[in-house]
């Protein structure tokens, strides 16, 4: 199954959901502006610079899957990759658009310098992830987005994708 065996059922997340990718689809803790953008990776530049090098395989992974090119058409979906095979259509395209576009965060906000990104300037072909909780994307059929004012698991991927993409054609 998927990306390693399956956590025991816990009566506050379903148990088919493999925790590697379910981590990657939550926000990471905000920082205070006074502080680098490098210190969500870590203290110091070793662990820094170890960092960028997972973003960088994380992004690498991302294309190779199409994730930048899902449009918003859930049949361009990897379904036979192994981190989405054992999912819904449904489910699967949600956690794309959700990953594609927090690596778009990542990588417009902690270049080291402006113009070093590794995705393009637009944040691909792929559209936001709808303004979903996980508890939507448990449901049959997945409902409709929430309000753009409610905030969810899926808040730091669409408002920090289009931030990234903001910063990104402001710094060329």
């Amino acid at each position: 199954m998927g990306l390693g065996s399956p956590d025991p059922p816990h009566p506050d997340r379903p148990a088919f959901v493999p925790v590697p990718l379910r981590a990657l689809t939550y926000p990471p803790p905000v920082l205070p502006l006074t502080q680098s953008p490098f210190q969500h990776f870590g203290i110091g530049t070793e662990e820094a610079n170890q960092s960028f090098h997972h973003l960088a395989s994380a992004i690498s992974a991302a294309q190779w899957l199409g994730l930048d090119r899902l449009g918003s058409d859930p049949a361009g979906t990897p379904m036979d990759d192994l981190a989405f095979c054992d999912y819904p259509r449904p489910l699967a395209f949600e956690l794309s658009k959700r990953l594609y576009h927090h690596l778009s965060f990542l990588d417009g906000t902690t270049s080291r310098r402006p113009g070093l990104w590794r995705l393009p300037q637009t944040a691909g072909t792929t559209a936001l992830p709808g303004n979903l909780t996980d508890e939507d994307l448990m449901l049959d059929p997945i409902p409709p987005s929430r309000p753009a004012s409610e905030l969810t698991a899926a808040t730091t991927s669409r408002v920090g994708s289009l931030f990234a993409t903001d910063r990104k054609s402001t710094r060329l």
